[in-house]
């Protein structure tokens, strides 16, 4: 269970690698043998608002995309601010089997601080416009598939961790990755998650298993209670609310997912959690990371978890010469709001507009 305190602290929704790991730790100590120079870029000005196709994609993802030749202020230096935090990427993607091509809908970073027992959550909206190495300017999202595809040293976390780097000018230590079906096995696995709702949601999924093709989505505000398949369409619909809200409520799933895997009631759970995600979940913590990072979950507490989004504040709707929809972010607005990460509201109070 004390791994599991810090995997639903840092990995929360999106990685449960330490999940499984507990359970490796658990059967060790009982007797069982156990696993243990920034190149900046920036776009061209925006020209002009517009409001983006809502799941909006291109049929062109594997075509090399237009590299804008423009050149901006460059990027302030980091204040040093988050020098000594251990910086975990977490990814959730939409990789399904034999779909040679993905996205990663879900993208966050978090920032441990253990010497003062508190972490932040910084969310990365999907079309944020980044200079991808190897590729050119494109979609945030697009860049984990791409160090798949093109076997990128360390693959798509390791494209990804250099993306990051080089356009947001943030140093990432580690990472987790974890598909759609073991994001729901987890949560049904847990017995389901108590999410506190800021707005209500009602849309329309596309769904090929339904005899309409669509399948009807319904959640109302305040503490719901959520299955696995409740979860995965609460943090990827977007169509009436976009990717800043979205953000925010995946922001709130990992939150829930803390305060249900530290329930004492979780213990019998862990084998079947290592089971079901061992195949699921890729991550480069190592067996010997897991001690130090049992101690810092323990010493992180609720009310010291913040989190914040690159919201609308920080970037500018754009229309590539392609025709894609995209956001041009400032690149020291979004300094300065991971500079001061630590003063964000806590999860739980980050005020969510409703529309």
């Amino acid at each position: 269970m004390i791994g599991l305190v810090f995997a639903s602290l840092v990995l929360g929704a999106l990685g449960f690698y330490f999940s499984a790991q507990t359970t490796e730790l658990t059967q060790s100590v009982f007797g069982s043998q156990a696993m243990l120079d920034l190149t900046t870029a920036v776009p061209p000005t925006p020209r002009g608002a517009f409001v983006p196709p809502e799941e909006a994609e291109d049929s062109n993802i594997l075509n090399q995309p237009t590299i804008p030749l423009q050149a901006a202020t460059p990027l302030l230096p980091a204040s040093g601010k988050l020098d000594k935090t251990l910086n975990v990427l977490l990814l959730g993607s939409d990789r399904r089997p034999n779909d040679p091509v993905w996205r990663t809908d879900v993208m966050m970073i978090a920032f441990i601080d253990a010497a003062n027992g508190r972490a932040a959550v910084l969310s990365l909206p999907r079309d944020l416009y980044v200079n991808i190495p190897t590729r050119g300017w494109d979609r945030l999202n697009i860049a984990d598939f791409w160090g798949e595809y093109t076997k990128y040293p360390g693959g798509g976390p390791g494209l990804m961790k250099k993306v990051v780097a080089d356009n947001f000018e943030i140093r990432i230590d580690k990472y987790a990755r974890v598909d759609f079906d073991g994001f729901k096995r987890i949560i049904d696995t847990l017995g389901g998650i108590d999410v506190n709702v800021p707005c209500e949601i009602e849309d329309d999924f596309i769904d090929a298993s339904s005899p309409t093709g669509f399948r009807h989505f319904q959640v109302d505000a305040g503490m719901q209670h959520m299955d696995g398949d409740t979860a995965l369409m609460f943090v990827r619909q977007r169509h009436n609310t976009g990717d800043v809200s979205r953000a925010q409520r995946q922001q709130r799933v990992l939150y829930a997912l803390r305060e249900k895997i530290m329930s004492p009631n979780i213990v019998p759970k862990i084998p079947a959690l290592y089971q079901q995600l061992q195949d699921t979940v890729q991550t480069d913590f190592g067996p010997l990371d897991l001690p130090g990072l049992i101690q810092i979950g323990t010493n992180v507490k609720p009310g010291n978890i913040r989190g914040r989004v690159v919201d609308e504040t920080m970037w500018n709707f754009w229309t590539t010469p392609d025709g894609k929809s995209v956001l041009v972010f400032d690149k020291n607005k979004v300094r300065a709001a991971v500079d001061d990460l630590f003063n964000a509201p806590t999860i739980e109070e980050s005020k969510v507009v409703c529309q």
